[in-house]
């Protein structure tokens, strides 16, 4: 078999597999067999490694294909290979499986009523679209995103749990018609998060924080709140920046592996971690592995997670610039660099905050 670098796949309903070449080995022998072509002893494994090799030439380990992706490659591979029976085998059997999938999806009759509620309230396309992008939240039961009506009825529940009965009834029926209507709109971070998100983390239901670096740990505090969903605006003006230490010379000494930790903390820790050791001389280097693939979902906050790419990119980013600056502070260009690195690596991770607001 071809060596492998893509580690898994993902499913049409969402759900990440484990990535098996056999799979593809089986369907292109299957294929052969129904017309009668080529070598089955030698050929499926043959034209499966070569499909491996395509797919890791054209994706990078980072990412994580979809069934889709690899059964278009496979489809490629039949028609450059020259095994045209196979291949046109292979795309007849997709579209009837596609047409069987198509048939099968049945939209419950609940779902199409909250459906057509939900689209009443928006007075054009383009409006409906940034809803379900940016506020609609991933139901996992039902494999599908909530309507508008849900998620003014998650809002509500959330106020309802905070406030209980300092509100009336027929208040709280109030402010969700107003919210349904657009007449009145609540914070728009906690549209998007109330119920486990803003429960796990209350940061997620804030706009807007500010922070003026001046001491080691605020670059990673900056990534917190970002990757929590506030945007962050801050400030490099030099009063501030010359509070952060001189960055000493690299004495060659190394520090134990960092793992880390699959979370904001984690992330926010390693940051901390190797900015310390920089500045101090020392060296660091980090373990990967326990951070989820690109494309995994992320249950609590929503959205999909960018895999260990950018945070690899953003420890890189941020050891060249200290290192480059040994025997001096940062400047504040240096430091304006290393915060719109952090906002890069959260806009890639999906969270809709970056830095938004910068003085010198």
């Amino acid at each position: 078999m071809a060596k492998l670098t893509l580690k898994s796949v993902r499913k049409r309903d969402g759900r990440m597999v484990a990535f098996d070449q056999k799979r593809i080995t089986k369907a292109i022998y299957r294929a052969m067999q129904h017309v009668g072509e080529g070598n089955l002893d030698k050929d499926p494994l043959r034209l499966s490694n070569r499909v491996i090799r395509e797919l890791t030439k054209r994706y990078p380990s980072s990412h994580i294909p979809t069934v889709e992706e690899i059964q278009d490659v496979v489809e490629e591979t039949l028609i450059i290979m020259d095994f045209p029976k196979t291949a046109k085998a292979y795309i007849l059997y997709r579209h009837e499986r596609a047409r069987i999938r198509d048939k099968q999806k049945l939209v419950p009759e609940r779902v199409k009523r909250l459906v057509q509620e939900s689209k009443k309230y928006f007075q054009n396309a383009l409006g409906e679209f940034i809803y379900y992008r940016t506020y609609s939240r991933w139901i996992e039961e039902e494999s599908r995103r909530e309507t508008w009506v849900e998620t003014v009825d998650r809002y509500l529940d959330f106020m309802r749990e905070n406030l209980g009965n300092k509100l009336k009834e027929t208040e709280y029926q109030e402010i969700r018609e107003s919210i349904l209507n657009f007449q009145a709109m609540a914070s728009m971070r906690l549209l998007w998060s109330p119920g486990k998100a803003a429960r796990t983390n209350n940061l997620s239901a804030y706009n807007c924080a500010y922070i003026a670096p001046d001491k080691l740990t605020d670059f990673a505090e900056i990534m917190y709140l970002l990757m929590s969903g506030t945007g962050v605006g801050f400030s490099v003006e030099n009063q501030n920046i010359q509070q952060l230490p001189i960055v000493e010379h690299q004495t060659g000494k190394f520090l134990p592996t960092h793992v880390i930790g699959d979370s904001k903390e984690g992330w926010g820790d390693a940051l901390t971690l190797g900015i310390k050791a920089w500045y101090e001389g020392e060296d660091v280097k980090f373990d990967y592995s326990k951070i989820r693939p690109a494309g995994a979902r992320l249950k609590t906050m929503g959205g999909r997670s960018s895999g260990p790419e950018p945070l690899h990119s953003l420890l890189d980013f941020v050891r060249k610039k200290i290192l480059n600056n040994q025997g001096r502070r940062l400047s504040s260009i240096d430091v304006h660099d290393i915060i719109c690195k952090i906002g890069e690596l959260v806009v890639n991770g999906g969270s809709e905050k970056k830095c938004a607001h910068l003085s010198f």
